[in-house]
């Protein structure tokens, strides 16, 4: 089964991304004895489109594959919905039924469907990949769209609290998404955008939100001169960089007037407001796809002319245009290009950070154009390394279990 890219809701899979999550404890200690010196087993989940829609697959291994993986090596969820680890054990939302479920992972690595929790009787409705997990009894979940947040211990699998938060400023009309939280210690951060899908209107600024465990507060910050964006990363001394997404698009499609270029903004460690000392801009003429992380330095940047940009009428075949990839360094704003990575990506725009490495996901197709695998590589300042191949769809998660 395979990946129809010829969708419009496929051209935005801009706005999907991975997640970055803390680790917590497994159900029962005793229960789990045997796979807990398991220290190299990960977590992978991918998803595919069939006749009848999404489906959902996920799977433990004892550490990164060395070969092909298949769906048959997976659990089948059913439905698109978001995985993640916790301490040796595996959770997935479904936004249809609002549910976390717990799979128990066995000493073989196989998986067991475990407990639940309803979180959508709670205020949490439909799709949100706003998960975090804060320590072995503490998790959160949060409404895709804001305002709400669940408290839920992963250990005992029970809600714990729920309590409404402010939502950012931004104008009537406009959706908000809180999407790939990053954390660094209590702190955790969500770059966001506010878009209206039929219109185009965007925030016309880059949007922060700071998610703070130790108190449950949260607060925003915002920045002139940057556009909106989902991307972000944490380096290893807890700064975190906002990696602009797409803003060539909304600079083109867009009728929200003087909007800024894309551009990288900065949080120093411990803080909840964005530097106003540092700022990065791309090369003059130049749009980003997405920016994924390479180490504490550079990130690779998949690069749009403006001047390549579709009329109005064929703006979704933005996400099909050629892109450069480049290596961007953060801290200097210079570029140079990047190799082994292929000019055309459909990319999901998930950012797969693995024990400090960062993974790309290439896609090869078939004849008609559908995604017949997907081959992921490590990234490195000197060029992508080959790592595994997945069949069948692309990956959403890859994190450790234990």
């Amino acid at each position: 089964m395979m990946i129809n890219t010829k969708t419009k809701s496929y051209t935005r899979l801009f706005t999907a991304a991975t997640l970055a999550l803390a680790g917590c404890s497994a159900d029962d200690a005793d229960e789990h004895e045997g796979v807990r010196g398991a220290s190299e087993a990960v977590l992978i989940a991918e998803r595919f489109n069939t006749p009848d829609g999404r489906a959902a697959y996920m799977g433990a291994f004892p550490g990164l594959p060395a070969s092909e993986v298949d769906i048959s090596q997976m659990v089948e969820l059913g439905p698109e919905g978001d995985s993640f680890a916790c301490g040796g054990n595996a959770f997935f939302y479904n936004p249809d039924a609002g549910r976390i479920t717990k799979y128990e992972v066995a000493e073989d690595l196989t998986l067991s469907e475990g407990r639940s929790i309803d979180v959508r009787q709670e205020g949490i409705t439909g799709w949100t990949g706003a998960h975090v997990c804060a320590s072995d009894t503490q998790a959160f979940i949060f409404h895709e769209a804001g305002g709400r947040i669940v408290e839920w211990n992963p250990e005992r699998m029970t809600i714990v609290d729920a309590f409404d938060v402010p939502t950012p400023e931004v104008a009537e009309g406009l959706t908000v998404q809180f999407f790939e939280p990053k954390i660094a210690g209590s702190l955790v951060y969500f770059s966001l955008t506010a878009i209206n899908w039929d219109t185009m209107e965007t925030a016309g600024r880059a949007l922060l939100a700071v998610f703070d465990t130790s108190d449950k507060t949260l607060s925003f910050d915002y920045d002139e001169r940057c556009q909106a964006s989902l991307g972000g990363f944490v380096d290893s001394d807890g700064n975190y960089y906002q990696t602009p997404e797409d803003g060539g698009f909304f600079a083109t499609y867009s009728p929200t007037p003087d909007l800024p270029p894309d551009c990288v903004l900065r949080v120093n460690a411990g803080e909840k407001t964005f530097d106003d000392d540092y700022v990065q801009y791309l090369d003059e003429g130049e749009s980003l796809r997405s920016m994924w992380p390479v180490d504490d330095r550079y990130t690779l940047a998949a690069t749009i002319p403006i001047t390549a940009a579709p009329d109005e009428e064929n703006m979704w075949d933005w996400y099909s245009l050629p892109i450069e990839p480049v290596l961007f360094d953060v801290t200097t704003g210079e570029q140079e290009r990047y190799p082994s990575v292929p000019d055309v990506q459909p990319m999901n725009g998930r950012k797969l950070v693995l024990d400090g490495k960062s993974y790309y996901q290439v896609y090869s197709f078939d004849d008609d154009g559908l995604v017949s695998q997907v081959d992921l590589v490590e990234l490195t300042p000197q060029g992508a390394e080959p790592a595994f191949t997945l069949l069948g769809g692309d990956i959403l998660t890859l994190e450790r279990l234990y």
